[in-house]
């Protein structure tokens, strides 16, 4: 793979070990408990996680495909797209969003469906990120509803950007007073 989509597929790959980490101990009714009524439970967060993925993916997925289908030839330019995003500051977006309605989060997946949703769309995203190798994506953009007009590089990065946004949602739920302290252990003996 290219050295600028290595370091893209690391960056992404990264947080969301960060993420597993975060929710592999934890049982179905912690990843169910909300702190109120309006807020999203960490299940909520992985599922709108796996439905943001999957949306941006299908987006890069069809350039992939258009690209290969129309023999277009752009090899990628050496150096970093890492910081192409920076100014847009996706990880630390204090305001709170309305999601659009395609990635509106369900309640109450379970913990396998969730995790296996998830992991089969980074397996899906990084095929087509590895189709999309032999391509300079700056020169192809899709506009994203916030940011405007971002090139594939951007797509991909800001998947890995939103997911660490969302990484310290997960954080800041954990460290509820009130988050349950429910193990998976303990949520067996009580059965």
């Amino acid at each position: 793979m290219h050295a600028k989509l290595d370091e893209i597929a690391q960056l992404i790959n990264d947080y969301r070990t960060l993420l597993l980490e975060r929710v592999n101990p934890l049982s179905q009714s912690q990843l169910d408990w909300r702190a109120t009524q309006d807020d999203w439970s960490i299940g909520e967060v992985l599922d709108h996680l796996y439905l943001v993925e999957t949306g941006s993916s299908k987006v890069l997925y069809k350039y992939a495909t258009e690209l290969k289908d129309k023999n277009f030839s752009a090899p990628p330019l050496d150096g970093s797209a890492l910081t192409s995003l920076d100014h847009f500051q996706v990880e630390t977006i204090q305001t709170k969003r309305k999601a659009p309605e395609a990635v509106v989060p369900r309640s109450g997946v379970t913990k396998a469906e969730l995790l296996a949703q998830l992991e089969g769309c980074r397996a899906r995203l990084l095929q087509t990120i590895d189709a999309l190798d032999a391509y300079d994506l700056h020169q192809f953009h899709f506009p994203h509803p916030v940011f405007g007009k971002i090139d594939l590089y951007q797509w991909i990065i800001f998947i890995g950007k939103h997911e660490r946004r969302h990484i310290t949602q997960v954080e800041n739920i954990l460290a509820h007073t009130d988050f349950p302290a429910t193990t998976p252990a303990s949520e067996a003996t009580a059965a």
